[in-house]
């Protein structure tokens, strides 16, 4: 690799990151991966339903990028966001 390529390959990063970092201004929240975004999990004793501790019943969590950014930090009902309602 030459200088040319390292500066081809330091763009495209840049680029990307770029990318990532505007989609999480746009969209800070993401389905939670424990419960689904379903803001329910299955107990591990008896498999009743309860509420998800990750992301504290909401079913939504805060992305990296967002965090780094400070976005999301809406204060609802204590420290939880708003769950999302389901469309018509």
């Amino acid at each position: 690799m030459n200088g040319s390529d390292l500066g081809l390959l330091f763009l495209a990063v840049a680029a990307l990151v770029a990318i990532y970092l505007g989609s999480c201004l746009v969209h800070p929240y993401q389905d939670c991966p424990s419960c689904k975004g379903t803001s329910k999990h299955r107990g591990s004793v008896m498999g009743g339903l309860r509420l998800c501790q990750r992301c504290n019943g909401t079913g939504r969590i805060r992305r990296a990028g967002s965090i780094l950014l400070g976005r999301g930090n809406r204060t609802v009902r204590g420290n939880r966001i708003p769950p999302r309602t389901p469309r018509r």
